[in-house]
């Protein structure tokens, strides 16, 4: 059952590879490459070469730490993801007060635990 499952992981790994990469993709050409009507298909391919050469080395440096690279990951990206960007979202569209004090404290309280998260990771590491 355990070789199943990993095996699950890896073809939903492959196959979702390229969903997960494609934001990457458009934001590192447009930081390096500038308009997209106005870049060669030969330069957009190398971007994304590079990004998947660069994403297969950093996969190779952490195989050994994935846990605590998923870990560091996680409580650096869904603490914002998950309570700061709908509070930061509310907070620009309401006028209540008491509605923007619980806002700004559930932002607060994001941060808070995205420190404290990756803190306790490295410390871990």
């Amino acid at each position: 059952m355990i070789n199943v499952l990993k095996l699950a992981f890896i073809f939903n790994l492959v196959f979702s590879y390229c969903i997960h990469i494609k934001p990457c993709n458009t934001i590192f050409e447009y930081w390096v490459l500038g308009e997209e009507n106005a870049v060669p298909q030969w330069a957009k391919r190398l971007s994304r070469f590079i990004l998947c050469v660069l994403g297969a080395c950093i996969a190779v440096l952490v195989a050994e730490k994935l846990d605590k690279f998923l870990g560091l990951m996680g409580a650096v990206l869904c603490a914002p993801v998950a309570f700061m960007i709908p509070a930061w979202v509310h907070l620009s569209t309401t006028t209540d007060s008491c509605e923007r004090v619980i806002d700004m404290l559930l932002i607060l309280m994001s941060v808070a635990v995205a420190i404290f998260c990756a803190t306790q990771c490295i410390i871990t590491w």
